[in-house]
């Protein structure tokens, strides 16, 4: 019974999506993309910190898969453990 009720739930969810996606594929032709001379780029102040945080993160994220080794190798050394 309760197979039944998630999969009504699912189906339910399906059908609004499917209507949202209807709404804005009809009403799609209406809106005009702006042109590529219009585009004027700004530089903000935030760029500077945008591009260092990239940086980390793309330094982070390797190495990432290192941490749940290193943990498993420094808990048995852990003072409470040992006791």
């Amino acid at each position: 019974m309760a197979r039944r009720r998630v999969l009504v739930v699912m189906l339910v969810i399906m059908a609004f999506l499917l209507r949202l996606y209807g709404n804005f594929s009809r009403n799609a032709e209406n809106i005009r993309p702006s042109a590529a001379r219009d585009f004027r780029p700004r530089v903000n102040g935030a760029s500077e910190t945008w591009r260092w945080l990239t940086m980390v993160c793309c330094c982070a994220v390797p190495g990432a898969d290192r941490v749940p080794v290193g943990i498993t190798l420094w808990v048995p050394s852990c003072p409470i453990m040992t006791a």
